[in-house]
């Protein structure tokens, strides 16, 4: 227990800084990999930056980030947190930087994207999404990538400049070489058009609240003393990190 307690002790500055989101909903199979460790990925799990989420045939994976951010991650998809911080009294350090490698996904910004447009960034294979401010949009990667923008304005850049599009636009980027271009959505592959019904029909914050941390402002009263918001995160992850150590310890132990 002692032990337990020291390690519970040492986790608290590093989890309360790194803490990304927490995954609020998870259909099918779906994993997490942060080197080096790795496993199923759970309901109420912490992502920290640096973690990679991948689903499986039939899966989805919503996380809701600390500045309110949802992303939700259809089937066969794989999707990496690059940087994230936020901290609601430091908008000069904001970052939100992720991966998408294969697959589609939905994003419903949130407050980086509000006051700092420029901390976030979406890297595709084909060009880098941004967004100007507040958004809804969906991106499939069938190679080329396609973007659906249900509200705001989505950006897509690479080295042939940046195109963008706007609420109800539907778009494509060939490769990293082309220019994005605006496409009747009548025209998308059933592949695309596919993961976009199935994303669109997920309500944003369905599947509970902020992530821990993300409105508090100035501190938090626990057991009648108050606290940091920071511990209080801490807490939380430290207990979270423990719950998810032992469920994935339980689930691969073999009684003989």
């Amino acid at each position: 227990m002692r032990a337990l307690v020291m390690g519970m002790a040492l986790l608290l500055p590093a989890a309360s800084a790194l803490a990304a989101g927490v995954v609020t909903s998870v259909k099918g199979e779906a994993r997490s990999l942060r080197l080096p460790a790795q496993g199923p990925l759970i309901q109420n799990e912490r992502l920290v930056p640096g973690t990679t989420v991948t689903t499986g045939p039939n899966a989805q994976v919503v996380i809701r980030f600390d500045d309110g951010q949802d992303v939700v991650l259809n089937q066969n998809s794989e999707f990496k947190i690059a940087e994230f911080h936020y901290r609601e009294a430091n908008p000069a350090a904001d970052r939100a930087v992720f991966n998408l490698v294969k697959g589609a996904m939905r994003v419903v910004t949130g407050a980086i994207a509000a006051r700092s447009p420029a901390a976030f960034a979406l890297h595709l294979p084909q060009a880098t999404i941004g967004v100007p401010g507040n958004a809804d949009f969906t991106v499939a990667l069938v190679n080329p990538a396609y973007i659906s923008v249900s509200q705001g304005v989505v950006t897509a850049t690479n080295a042939a400049g940046t195109a963008t599009f706007g609420a109800g636009a539907t778009g494509m980027v060939a490769n990293s070489a082309t220019l994005g271009a605006a496409i009747p959505a009548s025209s998308l592959p059933v592949a695309a058009s596919g993961p976009f019904a199935t994303l669109s029909a997920v309500t944003p914050g369905a599947f509970g609240g902020a992530a821990s941390g993300a409105t508090a402002q100035t501190g938090t009263v626990v057991g009648g003393a108050a606290v940091s918001t920071e511990t209080v995160v801490g807490l939380g992850i430290a207990a979270a990190v423990i719950g998810v150590a032992a469920s994935r310890s339980s689930s691969t132990t073999t009684h003989h």
